[in-house]
């Protein structure tokens, strides 16, 4: 590898984008994993219309839109009042080229990106650990542990998508600023199928203690798996909330007390707010949760990420052309800006909408939402916030 290299530490979604988007720019990448493959377990899966536009420009458009679960809609319900509106992502035509959702494994998403690394000569290095990191005015220095030892790697800058607890932003010393919340929610999936009740394959269902929001996601060759976020109920235990049996007992509220729903997996979530105080140190850049950490309801994170792995690849590639690293300093501003305007926002927003608790403020939200859906202006307005093109547009209008 070249002095030019950048070194990318974290095999997730967001490290992969950034590698592919500047390896694509013809700049030299490495990316270090500690484990030894992708993640296969549930995890994020919503790509929304502007990632989709984004990780068009990368090539991954026809894979992506072939494996993936495409959603026309979004829906809200209302425990009490059932469906409240359906609202359809095409009427976003002319204003993405993706007028609509997939639901794709984040895995493999990370994989036809490995494919590419690969043909390009530039594989994912899996196991192999970063530990520590110095730098200087010409570069950057890691040291990574694999199976056959202790080494090192030098690169002109590095890229820590290495997640929540990012071990760079550690090395770093840099403040990852918010709040935890004492809360817990759990995502289980499951084969029952949820259109028999009427629920779109995207949903957002209200209730003051027992909300949920469901989804559709690939299966293979199969029918989609159906994938559900659930609160924690107070008086669970930590221990308890996973089981498939209470699962299964708490989807009664989607279903009815008659039908069972069969889970075969679950994970237990925490939830927190955070804001890394600066996104770069130096040659040393944050993206993703190692920059910024949110609540799940929305689908932001992965979203998100994807984005400022684009915005990144791009300021880089301007470091390398004029020699200024000005650019470095824009990301910065344009990410951190916005992280702390969407992510630290809009997931509460979402959160409240879908928790009220007086019944006279859930009648004038359900009624404000069905005049939403009469009001055009307002309808688009909502899907382009729903669908993340606002956070481009005013990313780009950043300087």
């Amino acid at each position: 590898m070249s002095k030019d290299t950048v070194l990318i530490v974290g095999g997730g979604p967001v490290g992969m984008t950034t590698a592919l988007a500047l390896a694509r720019k013809g700049i030299p990448v490495r990316v270090f994993e500690g484990a030894a493959d992708f993640a296969s377990d549930p995890r994020a899966s919503s790509i929304h219309p502007a990632s989709l536009d984004m990780l068009e420009t990368l090539g991954l458009d026809e894979d992506i839109l072939r494996l993936g679960h495409h959603v026309f809609t979004w829906q809200f319900w209302d425990r009490v009042e059932g469906p409240i509106v359906t609202l359809h992502l095409g009427e976003l035509e002319g204003l993405t080229r993706h007028p609509f959702r997939i639901q794709l494994e984040q895995h493999v998403l990370c994989a036809l990106i490995a494919d590419r690394l690969a043909a390009l000569g530039m594989p994912v290095e899996f196991q192999s650990r970063v530990t520590g990191l110095s730098q200087d005015e010409n570069g950057v220095s890691i040291t990574v542990e694999t199976p056959e030892g202790t080494t090192e790697a030098r690169g002109r800058f590095l890229v820590a998508a290495d997640g929540g607890k990012s071990t760079v932003r550690k090395a770093l010393a840099i403040p990852f600023e918010g709040y935890s919340l004492n809360e817990l929610f759990v995502v289980v999936t499951t084969e029952h199928d949820f259109r028999r009740y009427g629920y779109e394959d995207a949903c957002h269902f209200a209730d003051p203690d027992e909300w949920a929001t469901l989804f559709r996601v690939p299966n293979g060759g199969g029918d989609p798996f159906w994938r559900i976020s659930m609160p924690v109920l107070p008086g669970v235990s930590r221990e308890e909330a996973p089981d498939f049996e209470v699962c299964s007992n708490r989807l009664k509220m989607l279903v009815g007390p008659d039908d069972r729903v069969e889970v075969f997996h679950s994970n237990l979530y925490g939830v927190q707010q955070r804001v890394a105080q600066r996104f770069r140190d130096g040659r040393a850049l944050l993206a993703g949760d190692a920059a910024h950490v949110n609540g799940p309801t929305g689908a932001l994170g992965m979203n998100f990420g994807i984005q400022d792995a684009v915005f990144l690849a791009d300021q880089l590639a301007a470091v390398f052309e004029s020699g200024s690293d000005a650019p470095l300093d824009r990301y910065d501003r344009m990410r951190r800006t916005l992280a702390e305007a969407i992510l630290q926002v809009q997931p509460k927003r979402i959160k409240a909408r879908l928790e009220l608790r007086d019944p006279e403020e859930r009648r004038r939200r359900n009624a404000d939402l069905r005049r939403l859906a009469e009001d055009d202006a307002r309808r688009i307005a909502f899907l382009k916030e729903q669908s993340m093109l606002n956070s481009v547009e005013e990313s780009l209008a950043i300087h």
